[in-house]
């Protein structure tokens, strides 16, 4: 993570002289002064997010599979438009978006952090063209989260923030921008980035020479995905329970916006539409067509305990749910039942139905405190709680 000196610190910009770009150097205070604020609403997820439940014992991971399903957020960004920017430095990006301008050498927009790994190479991240030049596209050089400067740890002192796209994607620190005809060489998401069927394996296909990397398209944009908040995974609810609460977020790339979310506590034999919950701050959003939904949904809901699962209850049997919830996004995409269908070496878009299991105890009642969420055991093993219940997980 830089360490950046914003008095000594600027942004390079340029590109190929022949598509009529001017190479310019802007300090922070420029960025400020010369261009219009823009703010927008953003969910950044990243591709590999969930990549823990692409664990199996005969296929193995290229990555390291350490996100669950928390590699997600949303907030308010405030920053100046990189359509604003390369337009001040001679690029005609109304040309560009009318097509009435062919520019063979900017197809793409090429982000350089200042942050770099163990050998010194810097971290990069591309876009398309076709997606900052568009005025509707809300790509920004962000120098405020939430209201406030920017943390170090996002990227101060302006991250790029590509709205829909991947988080690989919105690079931090960000201190060139060069526009091309390729991808920079620094582009990480070329090799780990990319979407592969099933049967490439680790084992067999990962090395760059067999590999047709032809068939394994670069991700930008994700699938649609949902993600059940609460209950958590293990979690023991009182058994005098009527309904469920379950709540969480859903998100699709692209802008696609939800149009739906659907939740069982049955594991998938009979749903329920949840209730969308409009957030306060619609004014600030993007919220004003298709393509342009690129904030999360947050959503809840109180299912009702069936009549036959209540009467298990009254008999002093612990009764186990499997919760599962689905999204339907504004394509009318809906997300898979199974990690199998999705499953790729490389740990990306996964987006199968979200999963977690409680039970309901006839011993608790909705008075007593609520146990803590069971931590996950080792395979094999088993945990306690309190001294009537044992689980197996």
């Amino acid at each position: 993570m830089p360490d950046i000196d914003i008095e000594d610190w600027t942004i390079t910009i340029s590109g190929n002289s022949e598509i009529g770009l001017v190479e310019h150097e802007f300090s922070y205070k420029d960025l400020k002064e010369l261009f219009p604020p823009h703010q927008v609403i953003s969910t950044l997820q990243c591709a590999g997010n969930r990549q823990e439940d692409f664990v199996t014992p005969d296929r193995p991971l290229y990555v390291a599979p350490h996100w669950r399903n928390g590699a997600i957020g949303c907030a308010i960004w405030t920053g100046v438009k990189v359509r604003d920017i390369l337009q001040h430095c001679g690029l005609d990006m109304d040309g560009i978006s009318l097509g009435k301008v062919k520019c063979s050498q900017a197809k793409i927009v090429n982000f350089i952090g200042e942050d770099t790994d163990e050998t010194g190479i810097p971290y990069a991240g591309v876009l398309p063209m076709e997606k900052v030049v568009d005025p509707f596209g809300d790509v920004i050089l962000a120098y405020e989260m939430n209201g406030e400067t920017l943390p170090r740890d996002h990227g101060f002192p302006v991250r790029c923030l590509a709205p829909g796209h991947a988080g690989c994607r919105n690079v931090k620190w960000v201190g060139e921008i060069i526009v091309s005809a390729q991808p920079s060489e620094l582009d990480s998401g070329s090799k780990l980035d990319r979407h592969f069927a099933p049967d490439v394996l680790f084992k067999k296909h990962i090395i760059p020479e067999e590999l047709n990397w032809e068939q394994g398209p670069v991700i930008q944009t994700l699938p649609v995905q949902s993600i059940i908040c609460t209950p958590g995974m293990g979690q023991i609810l009182p058994g005098d329970h009527e309904f469920i609460e379950v709540s969480g977020v859903a998100w699709s790339g692209a802008g696609r916006g939800i149009c739906r979310v659907e939740v069982s506590i049955d594991a998938g034999k009979n749903w329920t539409a949840t209730n969308l919950i409009k957030r306060p701050h619609t004014e600030l959003e993007c919220e004003k067509g298709m393509g342009r939904n690129w904030a999360w949904k947050q959503w809840t809901k109180m299912v009702p305990i069936p009549e036959e699962l209540k009467d298990r209850i009254s008999r002093n049997e612990s009764v186990e749910l499997e919760i599962v919830c689905r999204a339907i996004d504004g394509d009318f995409n809906s997300q898979p039942e199974t990690m199998e269908e999705v499953w790729n070496v490389l740990g990306i878009c996964v987006n199968h139905w979200s999963r977690i299991k409680v039970s309901l105890n006839p011993l608790l009642n909705s008075d007593d405190p609520l146990p803590d969420p069971l931590p996950t055991p080792p395979p094999g093993q088993c945990v306690w709680r309190r001294q009537y219940e044992r689980v197996d997980l």
